[in-house]
């Protein structure tokens, strides 16, 4: 289990790493941890804390967030290798806000309410193949 973490924390640090590192704008290597604790301004300093940090912050948030949602969503199914798509809320969200841009589609976040209520109808229903 600890090596599991260790694997996560590598992984995380490599991506950060390669967002900070790559890019159209290449920025020599000695100017990166000046810049990243502001001892230095310019072209590095921009790049760096505009472009991107914002970047690699947004990736971190956005697979921890994936990961937070899916192990709720197992634990709630009793089921490790439950998928949405298996289990039926993705074709319950799609026609449901298929079935709301066809017949309102002005009404505001009709869209994504009628997704969201076509998957709780959908849930756990079996689909016919």
């Amino acid at each position: 289990m600890a090596a599991e973490g260790q694997d996560v924390a590598v992984g995380a640090a490599l991506l950060v790493a390669s967002i900070l590192l790559g890019g159209v704008t290449r920025i020599p290597a000695g100017d990166i941890l000046p810049a990243a604790f502001g001892m230095r301004t310019g072209p590095a300093d921009y790049v760096i804390f505009r472009i991107r940090m914002p970047r690699a912050l947004a990736a971190l948030l956005g697979g921890a967030l994936f990961g937070l949602s899916g192990a709720p969503y197992r634990r709630l199914i009793r089921n490790p290798l439950a998928t949405p798509d298996i289990v039926g809320i993705s074709a319950g969200a799609g026609a449901g806000a298929t079935t709301m841009l066809l017949f309102a589609p002005a009404v505001p976040f009709g869209t994504s309410l009628a997704g969201l209520g076509g998957a709780f109808a959908f849930v756990g229903r079996p689909c016919s193949h």
